[in-house]
């Protein structure tokens, strides 16, 4: 099955559903139910954006096709190893952008974000 990105009568673009795992539109982009329904039945996400890229909100199937690799997520976490590889392997930090990081740790842990 195809997926078509249409502007007036003209096809901008055709993808084959079946390698899609997530979908993004802006806000203003229009979506026919039809659409909705077939993304669901693949187990494709659909996120929608406003103008200035923040999430409004998503689509989400029961058993979306991305599970596993969030799972290998998750279980990456948890490798102390790793983090530390990663860590050090990250580009050092100036004052500033230290400041910054723990002002949004901060502000997150407020908030009760976790992750």
């Amino acid at each position: 099955m195809l997926l078509a990105v249409t502007k007036e009568d003209e096809t901008l673009l055709q993808v084959e559903m079946a390698g899609l795992v997530s979908v993004v539109i802006l806000s203003t982009v229009q979506v026919t139910t039809q659409c909705l329904a077939a993304l669901l039945e693949a187990g494709t996400e659909l996120a929608i954006i406003s103008s200035r890229g923040r999430l409004l909100g998503q689509l989400t199937p029961p058993l979306a096709r991305n599970q596993a690799i969030r799972r290998a997520q998750f279980e990456r976490e948890t490798d102390a190893a790793w983090a530390l590889e990663q860590a050090a392997s990250a580009p050092p930090m100036n004052a500033r952008e230290a400041r910054v990081v723990a002002a949004i740790f901060r502000r997150t842990a407020k908030a009760g974000v976790v992750g």
